[in-house]
């Protein structure tokens, strides 16, 4: 597109006049103009650049929108290699008009030093100088827009990856949650010491434990309670709560079979190994239901034969004599 007339060698009409300031003008004017058409060439091939990169730009970008609406690349990649892409080739559109804008700047100052050397109005100068602007205005706006582009990509780009780094990221306990798991474990190790309460076999029964207790189940409390009493207490006074301990264990547990529960079984053992450690004789021993009911080693409200409900456990001496009998029902 050209945006001046055709240049021509022949001088313009007018009156000539020898002043030394117009004779000297003439030569810088026809260097100005010699400089300013090699940089006008120089222009047109970069603003051909320029426009080739952005036609390729828009066919890209629509074709690549197409393909993603078919495979649904974009949920399958958020932060998308499509946008890393998109981005460097804007960057490289907005160095080039860049550049065209600093060539523009340095023709336009030719532009006005040949407008003030020329004589007389309508010069080529001055057509060339409001061509130049309308241009630069161009370009200006070119260079607002794909700009304005570049910053959507960046916020894309930077979604894309703040949703993957969400997506990879392992989901952390609420406070809240982690606190109270904390609090739960202390105060198992605080009823039931450290080997019961880091038992990896009981942590079914522990939790039933003590939902029971927060749900203000009697049994539970009870035995929560008598928990806390023989940890507490001299070893003088662990073995009769021993006995307290057994018939708590059983009103939250009730036990009408001949099996053994696991918990019922390590809390027996841990209570005999305190003992122990404490210098204290005493023994646990446990009861079923079916076994032969023996007025020496049990004791019940009614007359039977057969233990039908174990309320307690039988707690030995030393040497083996029966210092506590199990509370038991009979039929």
């Amino acid at each position: 597109m050209a945006i001046w007339g055709k240049k021509t060698d022949e001088e313009p009409s007018g009156p000539k006049s020898d002043s030394p300031t117009t004779a000297g003008a003439m030569p810088d004017n026809q260097n100005n103009l010699a400089q300013l058409t090699q940089t006008l060439d120089q222009l047109g091939i970069l603003l051909r650049d320029t426009n080739q990169q952005v036609i390729a730009y828009l066919l890209r970008r629509e074709t690549e929108q197409a393909a993603a609406a078919v495979d649904n690349a974009a949920a399958q990649n958020p932060a998308g290699q499509t946008v890393a892409a998109d981005s460097d080739m804007l960057a490289a559109v907005l160095e080039k008009l860049n550049l065209l804008e600093s060539r523009l700047d340095s023709v336009s100052s030719v532009g006005v030093t040949k407008s003030e050397n020329v004589a007389g109005e309508g010069t080529p100068a001055d057509t060339l100088a409001v061509a130049l602007g309308q241009i630069s205005d161009g370009l200006s706006t070119h260079h607002e827009t794909i700009a304005a582009m570049l910053v959507q990509l960046q916020q894309q780009l930077d979604g894309g990856l703040q949703h993957l780094a969400t997506l990879l990221q392992p989901e952390l306990p609420d406070e809240t949650e982690a606190a109270s798991a904390s609090t739960g474990l202390d105060w198992q190790r605080a009823v039931l010491g450290p080997e019961l309460a880091e038992h990896p076999g009981l942590e079914v029964q522990r939790r039933q434990l003590f939902d029971a207790a927060l749900a203000a189940d009697a049994g539970a409390c009870a035995l929560v309670g008598q928990l806390l009493v023989f940890r507490s207490a001299a070893p003088e006074k662990t073995p009769p709560v021993l006995k307290e301990i057994g018939e708590a264990y059983y009103r939250w547990q009730p036990k009408r079979s001949a099996g053994t529960d696991p918990m019922e079984q390590a809390l027996a053992d841990w209570l005999t190994k305190t003992c122990d450690e404490a210098g204290i004789g005493n023994r646990i021993e446990l009861v079923h239901s079916g076994e032969r009911f023996d007025a020496s080693r049990h004791s019940a409200t009614e007359r039977g034969v057969e233990i039908s409900q174990v309320r307690g456990w039988i707690v030995l001496r030393d040497n083996g004599k029966v210092y506590t009998k199990a509370a038991v029902d009979v039929r």
